[in-house]
């Protein structure tokens, strides 16, 4: 009866792989294809980037073209050391790097097609992500149509918006993402967080976004941001005193706060007087409605002089 002797050992593939690459960083022993990247000069085997990579599987998978005869190629547009962690990578199955790198990183593995190394990354960046890394993780998953990394970005976004809106890069974002962003009913800050968030985006590049300020209640409900901030805005903000349309929108909310409705009548009589608010507010008003109505006539008039002057005399202390 014969006797079968079997031998496995399932660190084999391991170690050989690990030999070779020590043969390619020490001594390029057995190195039979070099890649260049910038200064940087990779000796590699054919074989082994073959099987580690379908890009180099491909372009190798040829005799007669020009990488496989000269046994070079120049790999231009990517970070040397970033291709130099994905060959790494082909050899040992390990790759490590930081959140700032995370780009670069992404783009050489899109690039050689490295789909593990990709997922990895994409992973990581889910598991990972905080205010800090969000705008890194939402310009990697729209620039590799990474779906679901960028439907957690959203989420994430909509539930720490303060925090984000804080960091420098938030404004740097696009139009259309702010707008979409302040607009979601699932945004869970205030009304008054996203008014700050939304003039604060507008001031970085005034020139060009000053036109979304004329917008201004299109975007956030100004009933619901405090007054005494409302007032601030008008009175400190000189990107909001120069521009009309915005103080005809927060004058108008001060308005509707108010619960006053369009009359000619001389006397003062808020709508739903009854009203907690309506009430609170009678004899608080009633004895500055001659410069609340020359405020009125100003706004609608267009006049831009006369409504500063007058709109910084009307007393809102009292008013919470």
């Amino acid at each position: 009866m014969s006797v079968k002797i079997g031998v496995n050992d399932d660190n084999h593939a391991k170690e050989m792989l690990e030999e070779l690459n020590r043969y390619r960083n020490e001594s390029k022993l057995h190195c039979d294809f070099t890649i260049i990247a910038g200064t940087e000069e990779i000796p590699v085997h054919k074989n082994v980037i073959s099987a580690g990579s379908d890009y180099f599987k491909a372009m190798l998978s040829h005799d007669k073209n020009v990488e496989t005869q000269s046994g070079r190629v120049e790999i231009k547009g990517v970070d040397p050391v970033c291709l130099k962690q994905c060959i790494e990578y082909i050899y040992t199955g390990e790759l490590s790097t930081t959140i700032e790198n995370a780009e670069s990183l992404m783009n050489v593995a899109q690039f050689i097609q490295l789909r593990k190394v990709v997922d990895g990354i994409t992973n990581s960046l889910e598991e990972n992500l905080d205010e800090n890394s969000y705008f890194v993780t939402m310009k990697i998953a729209n620039l590799y149509g990474c779906k679901i990394l960028e439907e957690k970005g959203k989420i994430f976004a909509m539930k720490n918006f303060e925090k984000i809106s804080n960091k420098e890069e938030f404004k740097f974002i696009e139009e259309k993402d702010i707008i979409d962003m302040i607009k979601c009913q699932d945004n869970k800050a205030s009304e008054k967080m996203k008014l700050k968030a939304l003039i604060t985006w507008i001031e970085h590049k005034a020139s060009d976004r000053k036109k979304v300020l004329k917008k201004l209640d299109h975007y956030v409900d100004l009933q619901k941001v405090p007054l005494n901030y409302r007032r601030f805005l008008i009175e400190k903000k000189k990107i909001v005193k120069t521009c009309l349309e915005c103080c005809h929108a927060i004058s108008m909310s001060v308005m509707d706060s108010m619960n006053i409705v369009a009359s000619d009548s001389d006397s003062f009589e808020p709508e739903n007087s009854s009203t907690s608010a309506g009430a609170m507010l009678v004899s608080q008003t009633s004895s500055n409605l001659p410069v609340y109505k020359e405020i009125v006539s100003t706004v609608l008039d267009h006049d831009m002089f006369a409504y500063m002057k007058l709109v910084h005399s009307w007393d809102l202390n009292n008013i919470k």
